[in-house]
């Protein structure tokens, strides 16, 4: 009699793990809804996928909800793709499984929260230049990490910064939602932030890649009526006047190195002449001896920081 017993109750365990399973004991795996993004931006598109790994569930039928309204085209799907609401906005996706006239339900609730971060390079460029400062290697870059969830939220959460694989600072940083880190090696960085309440809660992730160009050096006339011209001098430069003021910019240099260059060196044909007393990024040019060409060349540089530079010429035409 024993051993009759046994066997029953092996027999029929396989139908109460089902049953049992659908009505959440705490045996199997707890099922979840996965997003994807994680994190999602409002308006994004974000993927609902149903993370179930329990073999009783297997030819349930699946309904899929947003905000309460019946998705028609998702029906047995174990995957929706939504769009996330606007800031401010909630959306709650449910799913009901259901099997053998049982059923369950699993939900999650999307609030997109907009997090950006602002790239602010600490670079030169010229105040007539109508583009964005871009980041040299080397160079100082401020970032700012700006949250909103229909308001602004401010800074009072635990900020994870990260530059390629090294994590800023050694870790979470309570409410600093601002850094500042020289441009690493590269052609590309990769800046990333991650911000969790203080009980370690992630509430958003963003990450960025951050080019890097080379330092450029540019040449502009100055009009003593008009001031400085906005174009460019490409190649060569004609000595009309018997004098000629002319200005280097050096484009995406440090600001620190601009302000305070260890070489600042002007040469016409190989040979250094000082720049004016007003301007040290500027010289002017007096028309001396015969007609022909001259090379006009300017070297600006860190000694401490050795991709910190840049040097270029142009012809002058006398």
């Amino acid at each position: 009699m024993r051993i009759l017993s046994i066997l029953f109750v092996i027999f029929i365990f396989p139908q109460l793990c089902l049953a049992q399973s659908l009505s959440g004991d705490g045996i199997s795996p707890v099922p979840v809804l996965d997003l994807q993004p994680a994190f999602p931006s409002p308006g994004e598109t974000v993927k609902v996928s149903f993370g179930d790994y329990r073999a009783g569930t297997v030819g349930s039928e699946i309904n899929w909800f947003y905000n309460g309204n019946l998705i028609p085209d998702a029906k047995n799907k174990r995957e929706v793709a939504v769009t996330a609401p606007t800031v401010g906005n909630s959306a709650l996706i449910k799913m009901v499984v259901s099997l053998n006239g049982l059923s369950e339900t699993h939900s999650t609730l999307i609030k997109p929260v907009y997090l950006d971060i602002i790239i602010e390079p600490q670079t030169h460029v010229p105040e007539f230049y109508t583009g964005r400062a871009l980041p040299s290697i080397g160079s100082q870059i401020n970032a700012t990490a700006l949250l909103n969830d229909g308001k602004t939220l401010g800074n009072n959460y635990i900020y994870v910064w990260r530059i390629n694989d090294d994590v800023y600072d050694g870790g979470g940083i309570r409410n600093q939602n601002t850094i500042q880190f020289p441009m690493p090696r590269g052609s590309n960085t990769t800046l990333s932030v991650q911000v969790s309440t203080y009980d370690g809660v992630t509430i958003a992730r963003r990450t960025l890649f951050v080019p890097s160009v080379k330092p450029e050096i540019h040449y502009y006339e100055i009009n003593p009526l008009y001031g400085i011209e906005a174009k460019a001098i490409t190649s060569n430069f004609n000595l009309i006047s018997n004098s000629a003021t002319i200005r280097t910019e050096p484009y995406y240099l440090d600001s620190n190195v601009f302000n305070y260059p260890d070489i600042l060196e002007w040469t016409i044909n190989g040979q250094k002449v000082s720049p004016n007393a007003s301007n040290p990024y500027e010289v002017t040019l007096k028309k001396t001896g015969d007609p022909g060409e001259a090379k006009l060349d300017v070297h600006v540089r860190s000694l401490t920081q050795l991709l910190q530079g840049a040097k270029g010429g142009i012809t002058i035409n006398i």
